[in-house]
């Protein structure tokens, strides 16, 4: 379990803080930094997508911040349909609910 300090992750949901510290182990501050500076609103189905699909890597994480800034619904796809378009997870719900 993540310990949140007062004022970090202000906006940021327990699971996605959670993940990243999981995913990213002695990186997960960068990473923390990296979502806290892309996120412009509180939409966590895409900053959950984000991290799912960097699978603990910085660079993949920059690369998706990217391609999510550009046109988050490539993000969506690609982290929710299978190449069969079948929706295998649903990142509305925390990362233990959405499979």
């Amino acid at each position: 379990m993540v310990f949140v300090k007062k004022g970090l992750y202000n906006n940021m949901m327990r699971d996605i803080a959670e993940k990243l510290h999981s995913d990213f182990g002695p990186k997960a501050d960068e990473a923390i930094n990296m979502i806290e500076a892309f996120q412009t609103n509180d939409n966590t189905r895409i900053l959950r997508c984000v991290v799912y699909l960097a699978d603990g890597n910085i660079n993949s994480l920059k690369a998706m911040i990217d391609l999510a800034t550009i046109d988050y619904r490539d993000v969506i796809y690609q982290a929710e349909y299978d190449c069969a378009d079948q929706r295998k997870r649903d990142f509305n719900q925390p990362f233990e609910q959405s499979e």
